[in-house]
């Protein structure tokens, strides 16, 4: 699903980079998501220090992490995977058949 990504929320006359189209996203691995996840601590106030996400979510252009667990791609067995508390931080892995979320990213 990661991979299939695409945004659709696009505003008049605007055009999608290809490096934000279909097939240029997945799903980040523990280390990605743990730095996802400090930045996301920091907050969203414009001109706050490290508050990376603030700019885009203030423009409408990136949405708030939401504070739940987060799957990453790093494989803890066959049967579980590695997943980061957005609300604390905590990591921990569970079996791969719960409902956690997933955030895409894209690389660029």
């Amino acid at each position: 699903y990661c991979h299939a990504y695409e945004p659709t929320s696009l505003r008049e006359g605007e055009v999608l980079a290809d490096k934000f189209k279909a097939h240029n996203w997945y799903l980040p691995s523990l280390g990605e998501l743990c730095r996802l996840y400090w930045y996301h601590s920091k907050g969203y106030e414009v001109g706050k220090d490290f508050a990376i996400f603030a700019r885009g979510v203030a423009d409408g252009l990136f949405t708030i992490f939401n504070s739940s667990y987060h799957w990453s791609c790093s494989e803890y067995s066959n049967n579980s995977s590695w997943h980061v508390n957005f609300s604390s931080g905590n990591i921990s892995n569970n079996y791969k058949t719960y409902s956690y979320v997933v955030r895409a990213v894209a690389a660029f």
